[in-house]
């Protein structure tokens, strides 16, 4: 299954076979070649062999399944937040966050001339949600018991213990407002007596708390 343009399907055939041929630089990817993430790879690390895929689901299967090294996925947008389904998909997926990269998109308005050499009128523009939409570290998710205060509770044990909390956010699964779980990122990794004292203290106020990965920091937050 693809959703790739005829023009970029001889493209797509022969990056997957300089990917099959040495998996252990190919790096995963969503999308068709020439977009925002296989751009974001050959930025993070030039000698790898970008692999394209169709979904997000599978470029986490592409690195399980043993066909990829890593998977380069976008976790949030600076103009639309966060991208949807990753924060569903990591936890799942079995796999941790080793790095992290941020690249600056610029968007431009392409276009045809007229038969008379000029532009417009338009009357729309149609492009991934993402660009229309409106606006040491260590990652986890964690929820929180169905107690009153749960969420203060969890997350005095940072702030008493001294660690920076450089994201917070929360969400649904399922549908269902009985449960919320959150994704945060600190600055600090487990080994460290503060920031062990901090996870000990949100694990118990919380249902559980599940790490997905500890990396070194691209830039300074702030």
């Amino acid at each position: 299954m693809h959703s790739y343009p005829e023009p970029a399907l001889d493209l797509v055939a022969r990056m997957n076979e300089a990917a099959a041929a040495d998996p252990s630089r190919a790096a995963a990817f969503q999308g068709a070649p020439g977009c925002n993430s296989h751009r974001a790879a050959l930025e993070h690390d030039p000698d790898c062999l970008p692999l394209p895929c169709f979904s997000f689901e599978d470029a986490l299967d592409a690195v399980k399944d043993g066909r990829a090294d890593r998977a380069i996925i976008p976790i949030e947008n600076s103009q639309h937040g966060r991208v949807a389904d990753i924060h569903f998909l990591l936890p799942e997926s079995g796999l941790s966050i080793v790095g992290e990269h941020f690249m600056g998109i610029e968007h431009a308005l392409m276009a045809l001339p007229n038969a008379d050499g000029t532009m417009g009128p338009f009357s729309g523009a149609y492009s991934h949600p993402q660009a229309l939409g409106e606006k040491a570290v260590t990652t986890f998710i964690f929820e929180v018991k169905n107690i009153p205060a749960a969420l203060y509770k969890a997350l005095g044990g940072f702030a008493t213990n001294g660690v920076n909390m450089t994201k917070l956010e929360s969400y649904q699964i399922g549908a269902s407002f009985a449960a919320t779980t959150f994704y945060a990122d600190i600055e600090g990794a487990p080994g460290e007596p503060r920031i062990d004292m901090a996870l000990q203290e949100l694990a118990f106020h919380c249902k559980y708390v599940r790490p997905l990965g500890t990396y070194k920091q691209a830039r300074s937050r702030g």
